[in-house]
């Protein structure tokens, strides 16, 4: 992918609130599909609440592919040196103040790096309102499989800031 557009400073330029003070996305063109992407510079680390790993890290997406619409997302990566349930879960649960969500969609994957490294990565798509609610909360826990995560407000300010890019019709 190529970079279109510049690392977007948005608490500079959108003139966002000082919680989203460290939200920096960039934005892109995909070359090869054309597809319009909005995604978190760097990936946010997320507490682990009950996770065999020894990292869990956050990535915010939004994409938008002509004649195909958009996919707004969230990807978990987990660091571990061995298989967690979150290798084989099949959905994600996340409670945004108390509420229940899910994606419509999840894709799990497991790459094991040159390093040993084991990374379990987990991507939630979701409708525009889901990830509203989860960008806004004041609290979000995420399950996947047996694994727990909370999502620090710091992590979720890439969410926020690709709402504010992108606005609502």
């Amino acid at each position: 992918m190529r970079r279109v557009l510049c690392v977007l400073a948005l608490a500079g330029l959108l003139g966002i609130g000082a919680s989203s003070l460290h939200a920096q996305v960039v934005e892109e063109i995909d070359d090869f599909t054309g597809d319009h992407v909005i995604e978190s510079e760097e990936s946010h680390e997320v507490e682990m609440d009950a996770y065999d790993g020894y990292a869990a890290r956050m990535i915010a997406t939004y994409a938008e592919r002509e004649g195909e619409g958009t996919r707004w997302k969230i990807t978990i990566e987990g660091y571990t040196v061995g298989r967690t349930s979150m290798a084989e879960a099949d959905e994600m649960l996340f409670v945004a103040d108390g509420e229940r969500q899910r994606p419509y969609r999840t894709v799990g994957d497991v790459e094991r790096h040159e390093s040993g490294v084991l990374v379990e990565t987990h991507e939630g798509h979701f409708k525009r309102s889901v990830y509203e609610a989860l960008a806004e909360a004041n609290t979000v826990r995420l399950r996947i499989g047996e694994e727990e995560f909370t999502l620090p407000n710091e992590a979720r300010a890439d969410m926020r800031a690709i709402l504010d890019a992108i606005p609502a019709w």
